[in-house]
């Protein structure tokens, strides 16, 4: 059974896909043709497709956004390299991250990671950001086993202006708790430095680490422990909280 002009009219309007169709070739040929025979329908049709053109204009932009990560995220899940992801979905969540940061995809792929159910960058990273940054710099003032000492710059028409200093020392490490811990006693110029360039980021640049964390203080991180019980009505409760 055929659909009548009403109601292929009445089905358009319900149907906010459609209006896809009439920016195709498709959609102009059937616009062209019912015009003949339905003008007023038509007319009344193409003035409710224009009406919706603009939120029509952000779903296509916000899913040709999302088209590019989401088929690398399928590519890069399925290759393997990469040990922290373990779904397309968080190597997307990786891409757009990095995005926010300026990152390629590969780029970010090698420079963030899933930590503790948070994204974290390489303190590398970091300190990479902040020396192609425009507006800021840094310089070591000291870097060895015990202390790492950093000045943050802020650059202007050629001229650096001090914002501050950031200084992580071994004892700083030792009252975190940390410095028993393997990299610390394998590798511990690396990651006073780790603690300095992040902190200091955070500290006189906050919009070069768009509020990450590092990877190193999140691998340091204690665990959130999770409670799990069943209240008197029989609901799962999680952290005290149903």
């Amino acid at each position: 059974m055929g659909i009548g002009k009403t109601n292929k009219f009445c089905l358009i309007r319900r149907c906010p896909d459609l209006m896809v169709m009439y920016r195709t070739r498709a959609g102009k040929k059937w616009h062209n043709e019912y015009k003949k025979q339905f003008p007023v329908e038509v007319a009344a049709l193409i003035g409710v497709l224009n009406e919706g053109d603009k939120e029509m204009d952000d779903k296509f932009q916000a899913l040709e956004i999302l088209r590019e990560p989401m088929a690398l995220g399928e590519v890069f899940a399925a290759s393997g390299i990469f040990k922290d992801v373990k779904t397309a979905a968080q190597a997307v969540v990786k891409i757009l991250a990095g995005k926010e940061l300026g990152l390629t995809p590969i780029e970010a792929m090698n420079s963030l990671y899933i930590v503790n159910d948070k994204i974290a960058v390489l303190a590398a990273t970091i300190a990479s950001r902040i020396k192609k940054s425009a507006k800021y710099d840094y310089k070591i003032n000291k870097l060895d086993e015990t202390e790492c000492s950093i000045t943050f710059l802020l650059v202007n028409n050629g001229e650096t202006k001090e914002l501050g200093i950031s200084v992580f020392t071994i004892k700083d490490a030792a009252k975190a708790g940390i410095v028993n811990k393997d990299n610390w006693k394998n590798y511990p110029r690396n990651m006073l430095f780790a603690r300095a360039i992040s902190n200091g980021a955070r500290w006189y640049c906050p919009d070069s680490l768009s509020s990450f964390h590092s990877v190193e203080e999140l691998e340091e991180a204690p665990k959130e422990e999770k409670t799990i019980s069943i209240d008197a009505q029989g609901e799962v409760v999680e952290n005290g909280q149903a």
